[in-house]
């Protein structure tokens, strides 16, 4: 492995690891204030807990699914409950005497979402990430009482009180922040329009929120490091070793209950040796040549079955037998995958290939099979072994090849 594809190797998994950062710690705040929790053990189990929660419909799987970052394989893949949230909570009744420590005309406390810092440019100048908006707001004096005494004598309302206390309670053991000190909850007025109670003021019933809609487009960045051993029956006993990088491409959209996806990568052979007969060799001046692939998945179970096609540029030994000729060749190749998961972080792959000579006049057949590591939801790493045997002009190319691919979905 040269240092180029060991610093881009490098490079990927760095970008990863940012974007997993304590954020989303912060931003977990912002779910855990409006959402119940419950704990699911398979997907039949996670069905039955939404019904039973009001949602019936099958719309609210698929969201829930999505505000949890979990698949159903995932689910039905679990050894033991896991908790998850709702996309509504619970609210808990108040005792009156806590009411009554309230003015009747508080504000209802209320946060910014994620999305209301990132979508209103005013916000994001005051707050650049959701951190900063959730200790925005310091205690003036001293703490004095408990934490439920503090937020019923603060100028709003709050609401499912259990909730909020056990928020503020959490961002002032925060390991981050300044040992001196108060930290409330970031209430703001810009977005509150309701208050807990005004009957001298009519006002119009307020609209609905719609849930987010989930985005449906899914990108995929590919970066594969390879080797590849081809012997050729010709009189000269052709040998070639291949090393090659690829960089990838793709995108996947679901309709229904499978997911197509397209792409495109371009392939630079790093290396190219061979031997034969009567000379050897090492040259490297076949450089970048692109692929193209179209594919259409569907989930099984712990199965996630692929039909793809790929129009790949193969190097091959071709023309006369008695002459070394390596030259890319547009390959033609149908794909059946299968990826089982074991559990949440490893999958078993497998694959059988058939080359028709649709373009390239070049015909063949080749195994695969591998192991996959998802290290988040975000970032997998996988390796693969392949063997294929493929025939141009009467010339037949055995070849067994070894594949690291990195794949960050976005």
């Amino acid at each position: 492995m040269n240092k180029l594809t060991l610093s881009l190797i490098s490079i990927l998994v760095f970008f990863n690891q940012n974007a997993i950062s304590k954020e989303s710690n912060y931003i977990d705040y912002f779910n855990k204030i409006y959402a119940k929790q419950i704990y699911i053990k398979n997907f039949e189990d996670f069905q039955q807990q939404l019904i039973e929660n009001g949602f019936t419909d099958k719309k609210w799987i698929q969201y829930t699914l999505y505000q949890n970052g979990l698949r159903k394989n995932e689910i039905d893949a679990l050894k033991e409950p896991r908790m998850i949230y709702l996309p509504v909570p619970k609210k808990s009744k108040i005792p009156e005497f806590k009411k009554n420590l309230n003015d009747k005309n508080k504000l209802v406390c209320t946060l910014l979402s994620p999305d209301d810092l990132k979508k209103n440019v005013n916000y994001k100048t005051l707050y650049p990430d959701f951190k900063s908006y959730v200790f925005s707001r310091k205690l003036t004096n001293a703490k004095v009482g408990t934490t439920e005494e503090v937020l019923l004598q603060d100028k709003f309302y709050y609401e499912d009180l259990s909730r909020w206390v056990a928020f503020t309670d959490t961002i002032n053991k925060d390991s981050d922040r300044p040992s001196e000190g108060y930290f409330l909850p970031p209430c703001y007025e810009e977005i509150i329009i309701k208050k807990v109670k005004a009957p001298e003021v009519k006002k119009e019933p307020e609209a609905k929120k719609e849930p987010p809609k989930e985005r449906n487009e899914t990108f995929f960045g590919q970066l594969s490091l390879g080797n590849v051993v081809i012997k050729s029956n010709d009189d000269l006993n052709s040998k070639f070793d291949l090393s090659f990088l690829k960089m990838g491409l793709s995108i996947q959209k679901p309709i229904n209950k499978f997911n197509y996806r397209m792409g495109i990568a371009v392939n630079n052979y790093i290396s190219i040796k061979f031997t034969s007969d009567n000379t050897s060799s090492s040259a490297n001046k076949i450089k970048y040549y692109f692929d193209y692939l179209f594919g259409v998945s569907k989930q099984e179970d712990n199965h996630y079955l692929t039909l793809q096609y790929d129009n790949l540029n193969y190097l091959l030994n071709i023309n006369k037998p008695n002459q070394v000729n390596l030259n890319p060749v547009r390959v033609d190749r149908l794909n059946l995958l299968d990826a089982y998961s074991l559990n949440n972080d490893y999958a078993v792959l497998g694959g059988i290939a058939y080359f028709p000579s649709l373009f390239s006049k070049a015909d063949g057949h080749e195994i695969s099979v591998g192991l996959r590591r998802t290290f988040s939801k975000a970032l997998s790493f996988s390796a693969l072994y392949f063997r294929n045997n493929i025939t141009k002009d009467s010339i037949t190319n055995t070849a067994n090849g070894f594949v690291i691919n990195s794949i960050y979905q976005f």
